[in-house]
């Protein structure tokens, strides 16, 4: 039967901080199905046997478990305006609202996370700091640049594409053999005689 309790409960004098405070159990069972530890630390089990899965405080502002933790509804250990500089542990991702740009620690550093390995910037000037594959398209002309590193230490911005250059205009001319016998959209048709 259910009990029901006004006041806290205080569970003062354990021997250890690893000393079992409180533990539930089903009819039945040989093990307890929760237990919580003097020191905080909360141990599950299916109740047949030892608790295997914990969550405790492993440091200051630290909750740690053991085990695999399943967030069926997503995870974000962290959100930055710009870039994250907080040191913690490596495994942890950040997404930077401001930039919304996505990065995970390996290393005791944070790595930004871009499709296919490049990233790709849209200015009138070139990106600062580029890694080998990273696509600029430069916006005032149009341009779009790829940062190409040959291995032997010749990295440098190479242009992919030409696009057209409104300032300047290009004309074309058909030459036949024969009498000139029309105009194709404005594409003007030469009688070449016998050329």
């Amino acid at each position: 039967m259910a009990k029901s309790f006004k006041t806290s409960i205080s569970i003062d004098d354990a021997g250890s901080a690893a000393s079992e405070a409180l533990r539930t159990k089903v009819a039945g069972d040989s093990a307890a199905r929760l237990s919580i530890d003097a020191g905080g630390k909360l141990t599950w089990g299916a109740g047949s046997g030892s608790g295997d899965v914990t969550l405790y405080r492993s440091a200051a502002n630290i909750l740690k478990t053991d085990d695999a933790l399943q967030a069926v509804a997503g995870l974000i250990t962290s959100t930055t305006s710009g870039a994250p500089s907080a040191s913690i542990a490596d495994g942890a991702i950040s997404i930077d609202t401001s930039n919304d740009a996505f990065y995970f620690r390996s290393s005791s550093s944070w790595q930004q996370v871009s499709g296919g390995g490049a990233s790709v910037t849209v200015s009138d000037t070139a990106p600062s700091s580029p890694d080998a594959g990273d696509l600029w398209y430069e916006s005032d002309t149009g341009n779009t640049i790829v940062y190409y590193d040959d291995g032997v230490g010749d990295a440098q911005w190479v242009e992919l594409g030409h696009a057209a250059d409104s300032t300047v205009v290009e004309y074309a001319a058909n030459i036949d053999g024969g009498v000139p016998s029309s105009n194709y959209t404005g594409i003007a048709t030469l009688d070449g005689g016998a050329v």
